[in-house]
């Protein structure tokens, strides 16, 4: 077929800067689909790459062998990870399926994931049992003082109750809302999302709290003492009322304590993921473990194990992506993509065998069907079944 050499050098230069339009991506994709099939084509793809990106060819790659490999079916043995270029797609969800599943198979998808999904191939994965589970939602449940439960998805907007000196609200769907209207002694309440649950809270000093999955935060209807102080499980992410005379304590599970003034940023100790993370966007917090006290600058996250680790190289995209309606999965193993999975679907993860060793990039958005996510998953080779709400990876 004809090259239209410009054309292609356009396409790659809008991909390698991330501004493809949607149409522009299809475009591209189907120079990939087409390439197999025409050597001419191949050939103008590759050089126009080189000349494109000439700084990110990892040494010693034939790319003879990686084009093949990128258009040829994912194979059914052990996937080998090496590095992936990032690529990151904001305009719309469809972009985001492109660029979450830049998967690797030896050489393979360094740069690209096979889109041919109109061809039916032979060793093509596929779910031996699809079924549609959707994603999760504003759900949450709010427990009062008195040990009375509200469930607040199905709870009507408005004053929803009264206690502790507090005006409690729904101003909206997924919203819950603090206000000081007296001077009654302050209780504590809970508000506790399920998995594929979520919430935003807005506490009686101002600050907004937003709540992932799996997750809850206690604390009291009206902050009365020298400090604020609330509790935390699971993951949430805190714009906090600036108050100098009061700072903001997060008690993170009796596991270590976070301090500020006046700030955002995103705490995130779910019991399975081994330790806790403390990450500033903005301002400043102090995140402490017994004596062991760290200071944290914007752009930094305080890793707490035995001890406390600053990490001064944190993507805040990754970090906030959930919070952005997204699953981060950069750089993330099939395992650590399975436990976002869980929570947001409401699913149980079994692996009978091996997990498979691959690894993933970029986000995808977390408004889709369960169905969409594991058809993408299955390209890369693996082999998955779904049984009720237990997602079973062979």
């Amino acid at each position: 077929m004809k090259i239209d050499q410009a054309r292609l050098r356009f396409l790659l230069q809008r991909y390698g800067n991330d501004t493809c339009t949607r149409e522009e991506m299809e475009e591209l994709f189907e120079y990939i689909r087409l390439a197999k099939q025409d050597a001419q084509l191949n050939e103008a793809f590759l050089q126009e790459w080189k000349q494109v990106n000439p700084d990110e060819l990892p040494e010693g790659l034939d790319w003879d062998e990686a084009f093949n490999q990128i258009i040829k079916p994912a194979p059914e043995t052990e996937i080998i990870p090496i590095p992936l270029y990032r690529r990151r797609f904001f305009a719309t969800a469809w972009f985001r399926y492109a660029a979450a599943f830049l998967l690797i198979a030896g050489a393979a998808g360094y740069y690209f994931y096979n889109l041919s999904q109109n061809q039916n191939l032979p060793g093509k994965p596929h779910l031996a049992k699809l079924e549609d589970i959707p994603p999760g939602g504003n759900k949450a449940m709010l427990t009062l003082a008195d040990g009375s439960v509200i469930m607040l998805d199905s709870a009507q907007n408005g004053t929803i109750a009264q206690q502790g000196g507090a005006k409690i609200s729904k101003p909206d769907a997924g919203k819950l809302s603090y206000e000081g209207v007296g001077e009654a002694p302050a209780g504590y309440n809970t508000v506790s999302t399920p998995r594929g649950g979520q919430y935003e809270v807005t506490l009686s000093d101002g600050t907004r709290v937003w709540l992932n999955a799996a997750s809850s935060l206690r604390f009291p209807t009206l902050f009365t003492g020298k400090h604020r102080k609330v509790q935390v499980s699971g993951e949430a992410y805190f714009e906090v009322a600036s108050n100098v005379q009061h700072p903001f304590l997060v008690d993170l599970n009796g596991e270590c304590e976070v301090e500020v003034l006046g700030t955002h940023f995103n705490v995130n100790n779910y019991p399975n993921e081994g330790s806790v993370r403390t990450t500033l966007l903005e301002g400043s917090i102090k995140v402490s473990r017994g004596k062991d006290i760290k200071l944290l600058r914007p752009g930094q996250q305080a890793v707490v194990d035995e001890h406390i680790v600053i990490d001064k190289s944190v993507d805040m995209d990754e970090v906030m992506a959930w919070k952005n309606g997204f699953f981060n999965l950069e750089n993330k193993s099939l395992g650590e993509v399975m436990k976002q999975l869980e929570r947001w679907y409401d699913i149980d993860v079994r692996y009978e065998g091996k997990i498979p060793a691959i690894r993933f990039t970029g986000d995808m958005d977390r408004g889709v069907n369960l169905s969409e996510v594991l058809k993408f998953l299955s390209e890369s080779g693996i082999k998955l079944r779904l049984e009720g709400r237990t997602v079973i990876v062979q």
